[in-house]
């Protein structure tokens, strides 16, 4: 890959923009609109809109369905599972195949992952940076909104599925004796513990938004976690704060962690931190060849109505 380049992008950017494709989600967080609301569709030359299975009857669920299917054409809209990888890739792959788009130079994506799964998210990185870029060899500049929301209530989570590794960062089959992890904190401290358990690492940092769109926000994740920073990460000294709104220093510092450690470990980036966060995991495990992103999902978990604040965090990925 001869260019990598990841910057933050203003909103006027973002809107005077002209896309090949705009990828959305219809998922349980009413955030997942606001892009929606302030866009200029007519700059949108195609759209997908992934709309999860699971849960559709709730309440609030059905205002958002409403939402998108005034918003977008019925042929927009692709239903799909959570869980799907299969067919969400195949959905990409057919628009790629349907509107010609192999006789391009370079493509225009815009990518809303308000309310995407991590899942959905490494899914569309994958196909347009593996699949479109290095395969197709067709240059690809990605924008990524992102619509920052407060949470209503803080809830811990304390059951967790086995660690599962994101689509595109499984990481390279490497036989470096040691190990290291990378933990995105946020307010799940079990999760980080369960991929610890599983890896076993020889090296360990933390990673936390501060500052973050809540004030307090930092110290609650701090404390939250504290057990596992002070019996796992050897205390707060391991442990790194970056900002939510800025994808580009989180990617930065990633990086800066792992390339003294690349040329002998394993690496691997547990993501239980807010999504910016996670998006420069999945970009810096799209990066190097020895990371892999893992996750757990929270079996006991239900959607919360996370309202946008109005404000968005705008990256632009660009690659050839």
């Amino acid at each position: 890959m001869s260019k990598f380049d990841v910057l933050d992008i203003s909103r006027k950017d973002m809107l005077s923009k002209e896309y090949d494709l705009g990828i959305f989600c219809c998922g349980y967080e009413p955030r997942c609109t606001f892009l929606s609301e302030i866009l200029d569709r007519k700059r949108l030359r195609k759209s997908i809109v992934f709309s999860y299975k699971e849960l559709s009857e709730l309440p609030h669920r059905k205002s958002i369905d409403s939402f998108f299917i005034n918003c977008y054409t019925e042929s927009d809209i692709f239903n799909t599972s959570t869980m799907d990888v299969r067919g969400q890739f195949q959905k990409l792959n057919s628009w790629f195949n349907d509107d010609n788009m192999e006789i391009k130079d370079e493509l225009n994506i815009l990518i809303d992952y308000s309310s995407m799964t991590k899942s959905l998210l490494s899914v569309c990185v994958f196909f347009f940076i593996r699949f479109i870029q290095r395969i197709k060899k067709i240059s690809v500049n990605i924008d990524f909104s992102y619509s920052i929301g407060e949470y209503p209530e803080i809830k811990q989570h304390s059951n967790f599925s086995p660690p599962l590794v994101l689509q595109g960062c499984e990481g390279a089959p490497l036989t470096y004796t040691k190990k290291a992890g990378i933990f995105l904190l946020g307010f799940d401290s079990v999760g980080p513990q369960v991929v610890f358990n599983t890896v076993n690492p020889d090296e360990s940092y933390g990673v936390f938004a501060s500052p973050s769109a809540k004030e307090g926000y930092a110290e609650a994740v701090l404390a939250y976690n504290s057990e596992f920073i002070d019996s796992q990460l050897g205390g707060k000294r391991k442990v790194l704060g970056l900002p939510l709104t800025n994808v580009t220093i989180c990617f930065d510092y990633l990086n800066q962690i792992i390339s003294p450690l690349k040329s002998e470990c394993n690496i691997s980036i547990g993501l239980f931190g807010p999504k910016p966060h996670i998006l420069a995991s999945i970009l810096t495990a799209n990066f190097h060849n020895n990371v892999t992103c893992l996750h757990c999902k929270a079996i006991d978990s239900k959607p919360r109505l996370v309202q946008g604040i109005g404000e968005l965090v705008l990256t632009r990925l660009s690659f050839a």
